[in-house]
């Protein structure tokens, strides 16, 4: 609906989306997004206390040479390996140089490395388990919460593995004793919203059933 909207209205659509969560959902250029943006730490590269981080961007064919930064195409060499080149360069400062829009560093590409050798191991079924465990695993703990005295779920939206609880003292003070308890519990929404008991909980592959359970232990006696 979102998409009719948009176009017959003359705007772009764009879409922002969880680069794990296309192990199980539908992916944007399926349902005529024209422009889709994700954060790509997610797909293997660490925390790192706050970066350096990997943005992903792609768009429909006819926007392609609007892009800044670097387009790299599958090819093959002159003995007929498969190997990767760039396609495309439209404003990289080496070629446009004062005229350039956009620089990618060396970290940048790092990062970008990590991100393909991670996809390249995991391969298509192992994105697909990790998905559902983020899914299944995100709506365990939701439920789990939810049962607790004072606390219920922000609203019943679909959620792939973030939710919000309303929560009977504000996030922060949860969030603070959390921490001396072990545990980093979410993001207060205080800080985006006028909303003070509002914790945002992302849950992944990563935590165990237990781990979640002695969560809901600890949230029980705040």
């Amino acid at each position: 609906e979102l998409e009719k909207i948009a176009h017959q209205n003359n705007m772009m659509y764009i879409v922002i989306f969880n680069p794990i969560s296309l192990g199980l959902l539908i992916p944007p250029g399926k349902y005529n997004a024209d422009i889709a943006i994700a954060e790509g730490q997610s797909l293997g590269i660490p925390m790192s206390f706050g970066g350096p981080a990997l943005g992903l961007f792609t768009c429909k064919e006819q926007f392609i040479r609007l892009l800044p930064g670097r387009i790299a195409g599958m090819s093959i060499d002159k003995d007929g390996n498969r190997c990767f080149v760039l396609t495309l360069q439209t404003r990289e400062q080496q070629i446009k140089r004062e005229k350039a829009t956009s620089n990618i560093c060396t970290n940048q590409g790092l990062m970008m490395l990590a991100a393909t050798v991670y996809l390249e191991t995991m391969g298509k079924q192992g994105i697909k388990e990790t998905s559902e465990q983020c899914y299944h695993k995100s709506h365990y703990l939701a439920q789990k919460i939810s049962e607790i005295p004072g606390f219920s779920l922000f609203n019943d939206k679909p959620f792939f593995n973030e939710f919000t609880i309303k929560t009977k003292i504000p996030a922060s003070v949860i969030i603070d004793k959390a921490v001396e308890s072990g545990f980093f519990a979410g993001i207060d929404i205080a800080k985006y919203t006028n909303f003070e008991n509002g914790l945002t909980i992302a849950v992944t592959e990563k935590r165990t059933r237990q781990e979640m359970d002695q969560f809901v232990e600890f949230l029980k006696t705040v």
